[in-house]
């Protein structure tokens, strides 16, 4: 345990959020062992009634990032799926930690859906995020052979793994308007096979945007097949970032040629010459004028 917390010190630096599944334990173990990590980040725990080793999941926000009397933590389904909600003023995040395992789905699904329809309504203020566990390959059949390290498709349904008993989770998580952030590497190692699957996923919805503000990446901060030899676990550490673009002031910077030769460039240009009415005016200077000023 005392090796697990120490990665777990060490990688949840200056994170925001931090989602962890399979945390066997209770209230009074995290009390007691995560002394430190408190003083950080706001603790959200979600175990299981059955015993102390049925499984749990853990959500971590940092006290930088929001006060605790804008954080609601709800649970979804007891020791393997929470939901907490970041309010602000006039926004909000939405974030589901997600443990896909004995899930009772029709609950999950109804409720990320829910959420999902609420928040697409203003993407700019409200933000969801699924991530987790998900038991699910992002390609289904893809294996990272350690022994030949590139990805390789086999002849795999996923029947034998239980994946069809997941088909409505898949299904939501198809939907057009989340966005997968893939680390395309493995984040959980099969020591059977001596192969890595990547089955922890991060799902954001993001705003339909011609002017892209902002660049998601997603890493692994350390190899399953190394964390396993080390006995700490099988699955990675996986990290979600990102990089924002600064707001530039008017007549500042060069647009990208991109912008101009978009198709939906002439739309918003033919939309501004008629709110203008900048055509009327015979004066260039005027017309070069009018367009700077938009």
């Amino acid at each position: 345990m005392h090796r697990k917390l120490t990665l777990l010190q060490q990688n949840i630096k200056n994170k925001d959020i931090v989602c962890i599944q399979e945390t066997k334990g209770s209230l009074a173990m995290v009390d007691r062992h995560m002394r430190l990590i408190k003083r950080t980040h706001w603790v959200f725990c979600n175990f299981s009634k059955k015993s102390i080793n049925a499984g749990g999941v853990i959500v971590l926000v940092s006290k930088q990032s929001a006060p605790f009397e804008c954080i609601t933590h709800g649970i979804i389904i007891p020791g393997r799926v929470s939901r907490v909600l970041i309010q602000g003023v006039g926004c909000k995040q939405i974030v589901y930690n997600i443990h896909n395992f004995e899930l009772d789905l029709p609950v999950v699904v109804s409720a990320i859906k829910a959420d999902l329809d609420e928040c697409s309504v203003d993407t700019m203020s409200n933000n969801l995020i699924a991530c987790g566990d998900l038991n699910i390959p992002s390609v289904v059949g893809r294996v990272f052979d350690y022994s030949t390290p590139k990805p390789t498709i086999i002849a795999d349904s996923g029947e034998d793994r239980g994946l069809h008993a997941g088909r409505q989770l898949r299904n939501l998580l198809a939907d057009a308007r989340l966005v997968e952030i893939e680390p395309g590497a493995p984040t959980r190692y099969n020591s059977t096979c001596n192969t890595g699957s990547t089955i922890d996923r991060i799902f954001l919805n993001t705003a339909p945007h011609y002017f892209p503000m902002s660049r998601w990446t997603s890493t692994i901060l350390q190899d399953p097949k190394t964390l396993f030899t080390k006995g700490i676990s099988d699955h990675a550490m996986v990290q979600a970032s990102a990089a924002f673009i600064p707001m530039q002031e008017v007549g500042e910077g060069i647009p990208p040629v991109e912008y101009f030769t978009h198709h939906m460039f002439q739309h918003f240009y033919e939309a501004l010459l008629n709110q203008t009415k900048v055509n009327h005016f015979t004066d260039p200077w005027i017309h070069q004028l009018y367009l700077i000023d938009y």
